[in-house]
């Protein structure tokens, strides 16, 4: 349970440290401290979302019950982040990093802790986890998105994402290998474009806003982007055969 709290907690002060960097470069075009202190910062958050992408990649199966809470708690955390977003009044919220952060936390553990305890539940929130990533990679195959429009965006995520949860349901088991496969594959290649900034990691704030809202950031899709698309494909395979063939199997329940 430890571990589970470990790994989810890292991941979304990940997420929030991706908003928050997005909003002070704006700011310190000419400041070369502040350019200085978000370097270092990237490279914590790169750092940080590729250990946990490669536990999730390798052993995410094995470690089930923390895997379970993990997806639980990105569901429901996601979820609050979006509708902090989405009703922030157009000034912004006072101290918006840490409402943002903290808000999102809160609500990640309560979807977590409910995801551990109802493990099929927790199943559900996996395979909706793995259907939601996949819907973000199907958009950064474009500049700004597949789909460009805010309302296409929240049909396509939400279609995948409900055939990530219907797939669960069907395949149980086997779905801890696929899942934990593609969202460690998200996370490595994310951590990976912390450092190569090629400007894939533009492509969250770019999808989950619109052009209104505070965080909003154009996404560019480079052919710098398009390799690293094809990498999380090759990895999230690689993840799939090393779980299937290497790992040892467990039985979770």
């Amino acid at each position: 349970m430890f571990s589970a709290h470990i790994l989810a907690t890292l991941f979304w002060i990940c997420l929030a440290a991706n908003e928050s960097l997005a909003q002070s470069g704006s700011d310190v075009d000419n400041d070369v401290e502040n350019a200085r202190k978000i370097i270092a910062q990237k490279a914590v958050l790169g750092a940080l979302t590729i250990v946990v992408g490669l536990i999730l990649l390798i052993v995410g199966q094995r470690i089930w019950k923390a895997t379970l809470f993990f997806c639980g708690f990105f569901i429901t955390g996601l979820a609050g982040y979006i509708l902090l977003v989405h009703f922030e009044p157009s000034s912004g919220y006072d101290h918006r990093q840490t409402v943002l952060l903290l808000g999102s936390l809160a609500c990640g553990m309560v979807g977590g802790g409910i995801a551990l305890c109802l493990w099929k539940l927790g199943l559900v929130a996996l395979g909706a986890t793995a259907g939601f990533l996949f819907g973000m990679f199907l958009l950064s195959w474009k500049s700004n998105g597949l789909v460009s429009g805010t309302n296409g965006r929240i049909i396509l995520l939400s279609i995948c994402t409900g055939i990530g949860a219907i797939l669960a349901v069907v395949l149980q088991k086997r779905l801890l290998i696929v899942g934990t496969s593609i969202a460690g594959a998200y996370s490595v290649i994310f951590g990976i474009d912390c450092f190569a900034q090629t400007g894939f990691t533009q492509s969250v704030n770019n999808f989950l806003s619109s052009p209104s809202t505070v965080n909003y950031e154009n996404f560019d899709r480079s052919r710098d982007v398009i390799i690293l698309l094809c990498a999380m494909v090759v990895l999230a395979v690689l993840g799939i055969i090393i779980q299937a063939r290497f790992t040892r199997r467990i039985e979770v329940w």
